[in-house]
C-alpha cells in the first residue's frame, strides 16, 4: 500500500520568518516616512501586519474536516 504524506504548512522555517519580518518592517517604515510619521512605529506595525497575514494564510490552508450531510450519513 502506498501512503501519501502531506507536508504540514504550519511548520515555518526561521529563515523565512526573518525575511518576512524584515520585509514587513521595511515596507512599514517606507510608508510611514512617506506619510511624515514616526518610522519606528511604522516598522513595528508593518512587521506585525506581515506576521498576522502570514498566520491567517497558514490557518486558511490547514485541512478542516468536512461534516457529513444527512444523505451521506443515511447511506
Amino acid at each position: 500500500m502506498n501512503t501519501i504524506e502531506k507536508k504540514k504548512t504550519s511548520e515555518l522555517n526561521f529563515g523565512d520568518v526573518s525575511v518576512l519580518l524584515s520585509a514587513g518592517a521595511a515596507t512599514g517604515m517606507t510608508i510611514a516616512k512617506f506619510a511624515g510619521k514616526n518610522e519606528q512605529i511604522g516598522g513595528m506595525i508593518g512587521a506585525g501586519l506581515s506576521l498576522l497575514v502570514t498566520g491567517l494564510m497558514v490557518a486558511a490552508d490547514a485541512d478542516i474536516p468536512q461534516k457529513k450531510t444527512a444523505i451521506e450519513v443515511s447511506n
